[in-house]
């Protein structure tokens, strides 16, 4: 008497693995014709489930992803004093590299860089830190910086406050840069004190990176510039 053989069956799939035999099954159908009619049903059933499992956890693989992005922020100040023989601040470089070596956390999801100079110590700046910022939006002088997963804006809002003089309540300009490039908003104002004016000249670059390096800012031109620079006369 012959043997009888044990009916197919087919073990469940593991969490975001899809067997072999399930696979073709799922893309191809009718690979399915010429097996036995249980198998052909258990093999046209099981797909289902462990593709719904895959593609879940590809989008929480793409969702961890777009949050590693870290928006960085560089502000920098240039400041210039005039007195009976001073001048104005001369021009100068709109980009420096980030310590990202004093950076405290790596993982942190937006870093600020602030710095600032002299006119005549460009080389030499003063007041230099870089921090992890958790909240959003961002105030940075005049500037201020939102994101989401895909892209960072940047809107210029004059401010007397913030931007001197003169006057310029009218302007108002948002930047809007995708990831893995940065925006960069330039503007400049006047101060006066008891003896002197004080000018400053204020640089802010903002960019979505997959990646924190010191570099981002200088290896590469920004993709979209605004400038907000007065003439400073006294």
């Amino acid at each position: 008497m012959a043997e009888k053989k044990a009916p197919t069956s087919i073990s469940p799939p593991s969490p975001g693995v899809l067997p072999l035999e399930i696979a073709v099954a799922a893309r191809h159908p009718n690979s399915l014709q010429g097996r036995s009619d249980g198998a052909s049903r258990s093999l046209a059933n099981a797909p289902h489930a462990a593709i719904q499992t895959r593609e879940v956890l590809n989008e929480e693989r793409r969702g961890v992803a777009r949050m590693s992005r870290v928006l960085v922020v560089q502000h920098i100040t240039v400041v210039g004093i005039t007195g009976p023989n001073g001048g104005l601040p001369k021009p100068t470089r709109d980009t420096v590299k980030i310590p990202v070596e004093r950076l405290e956390c790596r993982e942190a999801e937006i870093v600020l860089h602030t710095t600032s100079y002299g006119r005549s110590r460009f080389s030499n700046p003063y007041g230099d830190t870089v921090v992890d910022v958790p909240e959003q939006p961002l105030k940075v002088g005049c500037v201020t910086i939102t994101h989401t997963e895909e892209e960072v804006s940047a809107t210029f809002r004059y401010d007397r406050r913030c931007a001197g003089a003169p006057n310029r309540s009218w302007v108002v300009k948002t930047l809007t840069v995708p990831a893995n490039a940065w925006g960069q908003i330039r503007y400049n104002g006047r101060f006066s004190t008891e003896s002197s004016w004080r000018y400053l000249t204020v640089i802010v670059n903002v960019g979505l990176f997959e990646h924190l390096s010191p570099k981002l800012f200088t290896q590469q031109e920004p993709l979209c510039r605004f400038a907000s620079m007065a003439k400073l006369t006294r």
